[in-house]
């Protein structure tokens, strides 16, 4: 594999190695070209005085906690406050980015990426969970982060969708509605969510209702929009006659979800076209 890169960096190559298991060994290898640092010291892969740790990076510089803790508060301001009016999401206040997670949470001693875990091995594995003990320097940097953001749910309601129904000989049709939603906040929603369905869009003219139990379905979680992770839920509309209908779904009727913004909750309206009962017969023609 080495001897592939030889063309960018003939004068300049270590190897490492070490066992992660039984049956599995780590190796890494590097090519570099030898122009700036021509002593030994610019030899990678950079290791302490032992030979088992990674310490420095390409520039020789080590990765204290100190150091990559500013790299985490760092990245999460830019996640957090990034705008752009030309590159961001309008419903969003044109952030940038709209969700982001920090993956490294804790890592066993045989994989790469421990200086950027949050909860420290050994503590991790002899402290109970939950005990912020555990936490690194950039898990205290990240918990402290989390706790002093602003945290909120908001139901937005998403689409009542179309059907089409046929009568039966009595010339009245049933259809079964369904209407999506979503929260668009940071918290999950974790209380039992009542949607009720309208014929009409002042919403007064009741057709059903459902309710959303996150205690069987999940909680709804937060930091959706568009079409993203919408949850749903559906009623019959039954005794329909021959035509069209359309309809309305509120999301939490009861307020038992605690929302910044109670004016998005309505779907978009939803049509119901019954078409009439009948006999159809295939047709085919002789040339």
């Amino acid at each position: 594999m080495l001897d592939l890169l030889s063309h960018r960096g003939p004068d300049g190559s270590g190897i490492w190695s070490a066992p992660v298991s039984d049956e599995r060994e780590l190796v890494l290898g590097h090519r570099r070209l030898s122009i700036i640092d021509l002593s030994d010291g610019g030899k990678q892969p950079m290791l302490d005085g032992s030979g088992q740790y990674f310490l420095k990076d390409e520039h020789g510089q080590p990765f204290t906690p100190e150091r990559v803790t500013k790299y985490l508060r760092d990245t999460i301001a830019f996640l957090e406050t990034a705008k752009d009016a030309n590159l961001g999401y309008p419903a969003d206040g044109n952030r940038l980015v709209q969700q982001w997670l920090w993956y490294s949470i804790v890592t066993g001693p045989e994989t790469s990426g421990g200086s950027s875990n949050l909860i420290g091995w050994d503590t991790f594995q002899n402290l109970p969970g939950g005990d912020p003990s555990a936490l690194t320097m950039m898990g205290q940097a990240f918990r402290q982060a989390a706790n002093s953001s602003d945290n909120w749910t908001n139901l937005v309601g998403g689409v009542a969708q179309n059907v089409v129904a046929l009568a039966q000989t009595n010339h009245q049709g049933k259809a079964l509605l369904t209407a999506t939603f979503r929260n668009s906040g940071t918290l999950s929603a974790v209380a039992p969510i009542k949607v009720t369905f309208y014929r009409d869009q002042a919403l007064t003219q009741e057709i059903g209702s459902a309710v959303y139990d996150p205690n069987t379905r999940g909680a709804v979680a937060g930091c959706t929009w568009d079409g993203r992770n919408s949850e749903q839920v559906s009623v019959m509309w039954n005794n329909l006659p021959v035509g069209t209908h359309n309809y309305w779904a509120k999301i939490d009727t009861l307020n038992a979800v605690p929302e910044t913004k109670e004016t998005d909750n309505v779907t978009t309206r939803g049509t119901v076209t019954v078409k009439p009962y009948g006999t159809f017969i295939p047709l085919t023609s002789r040339q």
